[in-house]
């Protein structure tokens, strides 16, 4: 088992991304990312002041981070936020010290991505994120077609508030909007006591931006308030699939070949799933074929990892049938090897997901036990009732959707987006006085978990969370939390377990982890690949996996690298 040094990183404040074009980094990058350390695993951009480094090995604790962080002043990043603006492919082909991102020189718009390796890896383009591929803003004028009052004294509006659902539901969609309309909840308070479905395409359900809406979730079961979900689930069309005919498709790639004589099987336009595939060598080379070796006095319950696939959702852009090379929508971001399994694609059909669907403007209250408390590490007493409400608002399914400017209080979770969501964007939201015990599976704020795609988090707050910003087991990227703030917090910030790849820290302010996790968990193992970190403040602990890379650029805090 290979032994991974911990090594003291000098911190700065510069950032790395490539946004969505939501409107999120309008300004221009007037700085040159400047010289880039390749330091093992970490790219450290030397810009800023130097923080106090501790030495020691974080593993030693599983929650490294301090339980409770302090106000951090703000500071003006380095260089702006990555995340908006970007071209393909790289110009050029520059490896080591190099500018691994900058302006392309005949625009003052736009990104180019640089090769970090021979192999043509880039940094992803991570511009592509959020509602309609960040190419729209979340709308502002969609009329109102039914309205909710509150009630004095109210017992439970679960029925009313799904009866406007289920009215709207039926109502034609515009067809230039893609949304019947609005279910407003007017100023004052609601009360639920189940969870609120909305399974229909072109629904919003806003409180009043105005005034003062909230809305109390009663009872001791563990649900969701809202629940946005779809129908049915991705039907593979894998008898018209073509094996991957490169050697290595390097991460950030937007093209792939396949045998030219199978190439008119697929048409520009369509939806095809990518395919990657891990056997059992690269298991065995990333070193999580017998975890516990790490650990064996704790080896209970930790579990090898088994070969799996990653799998990407991409749309044709273009085919060159003469040639068998695919150009997909989006990069993706994790290279695929042949003598690690190799890759194909397919095409594929979801006639059942539903989409433009969101939720604003509405202050969440869970009702909880006040007599259940617990002890903390420090030996402070909290709340720790874990019967009650479990988390506002869930997307599964779906595609374009979002929720914004909601405030969760004495909630476990707060979001989370998976099971084929895509294209989903969590803005403004506030998570405030949890309520559950701080223990394995709970305070997970701000959560993309496996199966989402193409998700922005962005200007979300988080107190007392274990992992306020989190990704689950084998999502694959891009994925998005830009300017972002986690306080007095229990764990870090972090893909969690099990090979998530392709995710974004864009000024974000809180602990931070991307690492090997080695039997933690029933074996997280390597939690994250292809991960950068970028114009970051906290405690930051990044790794470089084998067979894939991390980057934490512009890091100001207390940081450590690996080898």
């Amino acid at each position: 088992m290979k032994n991974h040094p911990w090594i003291p990183l000098s911190p700065q404040s510069a950032p790395v991304h490539s946004t969505p074009r939501s409107g999120l980094c309008r300004n221009v990058l007037k700085v040159l990312i400047g010289t880039i350390i390749i330091c093992g695993i970490v790219l450290v951009i030397l810009n800023a002041k130097v923080a106090k480094v501790f030495s020691g090995n974080p593993l030693d604790n599983p929650h490294h981070e301090e339980s409770s962080t302090p106000n951090l002043s703000p500071k003006e990043p380095a260089f702006p936020p990555l995340f908006k603006e970007s071209i393909y492919p790289p110009t050029t082909q520059a490896v080591g010290l190099q500018s691994l991102v900058e302006y392309d020189p005949r625009s003052h718009k736009r990104l180019c991505y640089r090769n970090y390796t021979s192999a043509n890896d880039v940094i992803p383009d991570f511009s592509q994120v959020g509602y309609e591929s960040g190419d729209k803003e979340i709308p502002e004028n969609i009329p109102t077609m039914v309205t909710v009052s509150p009630v004095v004294h109210p017992l439970d509006d679960t029925e009313r508030i799904q009866l406007a659902i289920d009215h709207l539901a039926k109502l034609p969609a515009d067809p230039h909007s893609g949304y019947r309309g609005a279910v407003l909840l007017q100023s004052g308070v609601f009360k639920v006591s189940r969870t609120l479905r909305i399974t229909q395409s072109g629904i919003i359900v806003r409180g009043d931006a105005n005034g003062n809406t909230t809305i109390v979730a009663t009872g001791k079961s563990r649900l969701v308030v809202f629940q946005v979900v779809g129908n049915g689930r991705p039907m593979p069309r894998t008898r018209l699939s073509a094996e991957i005919t490169q050697t290595y498709v390097p991460v950030g790639a937007v093209q792939v070949q396949i045998d030219r004589t199978v190439a008119r099987r697929f048409h520009v336009g369509e939806e095809i799933i990518v395919e990657r595939r891990g056997n059992q060598d690269w298991i065995q080379e990333i070193g999580m074929n017998n975890l516990s070796l790490y650990r064996p006095e704790r080896a209970s319950g930790v579990v090898d990892w088994q070969p799996f696939k990653l799998t990407f959702t991409r749309r044709i852009r273009s085919l060159d049938e003469a040639n068998g090379i695919i150009t997909l929508d989006i990069p993706i971001t994790n290279s695929i090897e042949q003598r690690w399994g190799g890759g194909r694609v397919y095409p594929y059909r979801f006639r059942g997901r539903v989409d433009h669907i969101g939720v604003e403007h509405i202050d969440f209250v869970s009702e909880y036990d006040a007599d259940i408390v617990s002890l903390d590490e420090q030996g402070e007493q909290y709340h720790s009732d874990g019967a009650h409400f479990e988390a506002v608002i869930s997307f599964e399914r779906m595609v374009h959707g979002f929720a914004r400017n909601l405030t969760a209080r004495h909630f476990n979770n707060f979001v989370s987006i998976f099971n084929h969501a895509k294209w989903v964007t969590v803005e403004n939201c506030q998570y405030l006085e949890p309520v559950s015990p701080l223990e394995g599976g709970n305070r997970y704020a701000f959560y993309i978990s496996r199966g989402a795609e193409l998700t922005l988090f962005k200007g979300n707050y988080a107190e007392h969370a274990r992992h306020a910003f989190i990704i689950g087991a084998q999502v694959t990227g891009p994925n998005v939390f830009y300017n972002c703030t986690a306080e007095k917090q229990h764990g870090s910030s972090e893909p969690h377990h099990r090979w998530s790849v392709g995710g974004l820290f864009d000024n974000v302010r809180s602990s931070l982890s991307v690492q090997n996790r080695e039997h933690l968990g029933s074996g997280h193992g390597w939690s994250g690949a292809n991960y950068v970190l970028w114009n970051t403040m906290g405690r930051t602990v990044v790794q470089k996996p084998p067979t894939a890379w991390n980057f934490a650029i512009g890091v100001g805090g207390i940081a450590w690298g690996c080898m």
